[in-house]
């Protein structure tokens, strides 16, 4: 009975032996956000980092469940030239960056207070930076407020922040021509200045090839845009040239709909070009981001990339501009229009 019982007892020991090393092991292989209660007793959360943060290192948060802000300790020598915050809303990550400050500062200063936005968190350091990076549940913008010796921070939406927010789009590459595709980022950003320039909130959710639909889609609805206008070289018709404008007649938007959004923009830019404009077209192709945006949205096509008069233009930098101001101005007049909306 003894010898059974012996024999019973090691094969449990064996048992929990492998188990409590496949834990280990498991527990090696991924960083762990640590956040740390306040009131209440010290909890982990295992939170797999992405992998182009995997030289990274756990970053240590303390929870305050009654904070309004995420507060970050700052040494006495940061000045506010010294950091830099950067929102990639697009992978919902918050990536600050204070130079001259060593990791194991934070180690002592753990940064504390609202956590409640956040599922991981992690810092790695490059060129005498330190760079603490917050992995977000959701898309948000950043409200931060920088005093000596502390940066406090608060992740919300954007409709909180912005009266009036545009979403542009650099297409999603109809040619796989570096040079084309360079030329459509270029009248974005142009675009994006101008309006900016204006009091309007620009977020580019421009996207490299392979990036999935689906988080583009979910970062177009969780900015909380008034419009989105997606820009795009044609290469897929021989023969065609000119400018022209897609949009979604599936549902009727008041003031500022698919159909008014979608003419401001090609007139203007036409105008603004002296350009050829073929007209408004009904989305054929069941482009996914028109046929499931629910803010005013359209497509516009500014050439072919088949038509050597439309990329001799395209290839112009003084042309480029006039069409970024027509495109710019064409937006412009929808946001007075719903300016007229709002007094309504």
């Amino acid at each position: 009975m003894q010898e059974k019982l012996m024999r019973r007892t090691a094969v449990l020991s064996s048992f929990f032996a492998v188990v409590a090393m496949a834990i280990m092991f498991y527990y090696s292989s991924v960083k762990v956000i640590v956040i740390a209660g306040e009131s209440t007793d010290e909890k982990q959360v295992s939170a797999i980092v992405h992998t182009e943060y995997e030289d990274g290192e756990a970053l240590l948060l303390k929870a305050d469940e009654v904070s309004d802000y995420l507060y970050i300790s700052l040494p006495d020598n940061v000045t506010a030239d010294k950091i830099s915050i950067d929102n990639h809303y697009m992978d919902k990550v918050v990536k600050i960056g204070i130079m001259g400050v060593e990791p194991a500062y934070y180690e002592q200063e753990v940064p504390h207070g609202r956590c409640n936005e956040i599922s991981e968190a992690m810092y790695y350091t490059q060129d005498e930076t330190i760079y603490l990076c917050f992995f977000l549940k959701d898309t948000y913008e950043i409200d931060y407020v920088y005093e000596a010796g502390k940066l406090s921070v608060t992740f919300v939406s954007p409709g909180a922040l912005y009266e009036n927010i545009a979403i542009l789009d650099a297409g999603d590459a109809y040619t796989n021509e570096k040079r084309q595709d360079g030329v459509v980022k270029e009248v974005v950003a142009a675009v994006k200045e101008r309006l900016e320039a204006q009091g309007i909130k620009v977020y580019d959710v421009s996207t490299p090839n392979g990036y999935l639909l689906e988080e583009k889609l979910d970062a177009i609805d969780k900015l909380n845009g008034d419009m989105y206008v997606a820009i795009e070289i044609g290469s897929t018709e021989e023969g065609k040239s000119g400018m022209e404008a897609y949009y979604n007649d599936s549902f009727f938007i008041p003031f500022v709909g698919n159909v008014t959004l979608s003419d401001a923009v090609l007139r203007e830019a036409a105008l603004a070009t002296n350009g050829k404009a073929n007209g408004l077209f009904v989305d054929e192709i069941s482009d996914e981001i028109l046929r499931n945006s629910q803010i005013p949205s359209t497509r516009l096509r500014i050439g072919y990339g088949k038509s050597q008069e439309d990329m001799d233009k395209l290839y112009d930098k003084e042309y480029r501009q006039k069409l970024a101001n027509g495109i710019s101005a064409g937006i412009v007049k929808c946001f007075e229009l719903k300016a007229q909306q709002d007094v309504r």
